[in-house]
């Protein structure tokens, strides 16, 4: 879900940072003492985790917001025992944790209604938690069933932003079973292998830790890692997905009633693609459900239907259904929303977390979930991605943005009266993922009340004053979509003067005036977009006031980035033009 200020990290120049802290002096809440994890896999993939962990409590932040550990299994393909856990003191006293202290229950996410899921948590809640304390776990969890069938896949990302004195993996797997290793920043490897076990080491420390940045790629593309997995490659892991999602696509004569009642006007393969695509993204609604297999495999599509809700491999299974029950051939591709930009070069899960559809006689990609993108454009978390196209047995990416189209233009006029307090109205439209991004908004917004929004708005841009909104329908697709504003602004300065003022904003659902200051260095890779923006403003001043000075033009292009902005005074009629274009081939900067 979009609001206005996330949209901003997506067309900024670069981010500020959300943080207080600089490189040099920035402590993490906690740090890794020692975590020591022994996985023994059988033939048949299953396995066994054995885990030590030692974490320390660096600060007073951490001692209030780390001093409990949740450790997550799946309830339905997991058991997890915690076999000891307990503080340890600065000066060696150690304070066991009771049972009564460990508990057991369901994930906070699945406990809510817009998400049913069989993940659960044993919660640790550590006595007498202090700057200094050490906390100290050891488990046993057995994966009794594998995510898919005759297939171990395992992954651990080691995070930038905290340091760790020794984190160790030993893999002990059968020697029936297949397995590829894959380690970046670990020292270690295969040790000699014992009674038809192979055996692997691997070590990681870290000395230093850094601070996150508001806008940073997923630590996944660029941290420190171990991987396993038996599956020889990505492609392999589409085919099994494949294998068991495809059945859940059957063309029952309910879908095929549909998908004809759709597509009753239209003969036209992409047009009976749009209005199959809209129709299951009003229609449906989203509801994320794990439980079991779930997590990777769909449900019927005609559950889907009958129930009118699903999460995103649901969406996918209905779509493809009547797709095809069209003769329109689609794919499922499996992609990450999120910051993630790359695929690992092993076949594990992580960080794919979403799917989507694909069209190969289109070349199109379209997201379902996103219930406010138009056809044929996809949210910006969507974007510059790699996919596993499962039914096509190959690897794809999704479209990069192109500035030209993803447009927010707007029209502002305004009138100053007498005491300096302003009539004005504005007009805005938008394409592309502004467009997705603005009707989602107004979607979310339409039952707020009129004044809320408005002071909401204006308050972004220190102004007050009061006005309505009016926008077409945000399920519309037949036409792009815009609002238009009528508001009133109270004295901005102290006119008649002397005084100057900025160009007010007015109630605007996002403007050049939310752009900051780029950051002067980055440490990790940074998400960045391409997009356009227009502003047109037309002031009128009043006749009581004399204009001494207007801005000077702005110019401003280096390849990537270009800004502009005129200001042309005739009489007391002031008008203002600016655009920004970032124009980049990829949504990952330096």
């Amino acid at each position: 879900m979009r609001n206005r200020k996330h949209i901003l990290l997506f067309l900024l120049l670069a981010a500020v940072t959300t943080t207080a802290f600089a490189k040099d002096d920035y402590q993490s809440p906690f740090s890794i003492v020692k975590i020591v994890t022994t996985l023994r896999v059988a033939a048949d993939a299953s396995y066994e985790t054995v885990t030590e962990y030692r974490q320390k409590i660096e600060t007073p932040v951490g001692a209030q917001d780390y001093g409990e550990i949740p450790i997550e299994y799946s309830g339905s393909q997991e058991t997890l025992e915690v076999l000891e856990a307990y503080t340890l003191q600065p000066d060696g006293k150690r304070i066991n944790v009771p049972e009564s202290a460990i508990m057991d229950k369901g994930d906070a996410i699945g406990e809510s209604a817009s998400m049913f899921s069989d993940t659960r948590q044993k919660v640790i809640i550590y006595p007498d938690v202090r700057p200094g304390s050490q906390l100290y776990f050891k488990t046993r969890l057995v994966r009794h069933t594998a995510e898919f069938p005759g297939h171990f896949i395992y992954e651990d990302y080691f995070s930038p932003h905290y340091r760790s004195g020794h984190e160790e993996i030993n893999l002990i797997v059968s020697d029936k079973l297949p397995v590829h290793i894959d380690t970046k920043g670990m020292q270690g490897g295969r040790l000699p292998d014992k009674n038809g076990y192979q055996h692997y080491r691997y070590v990681f420390k870290q000395e230093t830790a850094l601070p996150t940045e508001p806008s940073q790629v997923n630590y996944r593309d660029f941290a420190p890692y171990f991987m396993a997995s038996t599956f020889v490659d990505q492609a392999a892991l589409g085919r099994a997905y494949q294998e068991r999602a495809k059945p859940m696509t059957k063309v029952t004569p309910a879908i095929q009633k549909l998908a004809d009642a759709i597509t009753l006007n239209t003969d036209n393969k992409r047009e009976q693609a749009k209005a199959l695509y809209h129709w299951v993204a009003k229609n449906i609604r989203y509801v994320s459900i794990s439980l079991g297999s779930g997590g990777l495999v769909p449900r019927p599509a005609q559950a889907t239907l009958d129930n009118r809700y699903g999460d995103c491999k649901d969406y996918v299974a209905l779509l493809e259904a009547l797709l095809d029950a069209k003769g329109i051939e689609s794919s499922p591709a499996l992609i990450n929303l999120g910051d993630a930009y790359q695929l690992p070069k092993l076949a594990v899960i992580s960080p794919m977390n979403h799917v989507i559809t694909y069209i190969p006689s289109l070349d199109l990609y379209l997201d379902a979930t996103a219930q406010f993108a138009p056809f044929g454009a996809l949210p910006e978390e969507d974007m510059d991605k790699p996919v596993i196209l499962t039914a096509l047995n190959r690897l794809g990416r999704t479209p990069i943005l192109r500035a030209s189209d993803h447009l927010l233009k707007s029209e502002v006029r305004l009138r100053m009266l007498a005491d300096g307090s302003i009539e004005g109205t504005s007009a805005t439209k938008a394409t592309g993922w502004w467009e997705a991004g603005f009707r989602q908004a107004r979607f979310n917004s339409m039952h707020s009340p009129n004044d809320s929004l408005i002071r909401g708005r204006l308050s972004d841009y220190k102004e007050t004053g009061a006005g309505k909104i009016l926008s077409n329908d945000p399920h519309d697709f037949d036409q792009p979509y815009g609002e238009s504003t009528s508001f009133t602004l109270d004295p901005l300065s102290n006119i008649p003067g002397p005084a100057a003022t900025a160009i007010p904003v007015g109630p605007l659902f996002y403007s050049l005036a939310d752009i900051k200051k780029p950051r002067d260095q980055l440490n990790f890779p940074d998400t960045c977009g391409t997009g356009t923006m227009q502003e047109h403003y037309v002031l009128e001043f009043p006749n009581n006031i004399r204009i001494k000075s207007i801005p000077v033009d702005a110019n401003y292009d280096n390849g990537v980035t270009s800004y502009t902005s005129r200001y042309k005074l005739d009489g007391l009629k002031l008008d203002v033009t600016r655009e920004l274009q970032t124009n980049r081939l990829s949504m990952v900067c330096g």
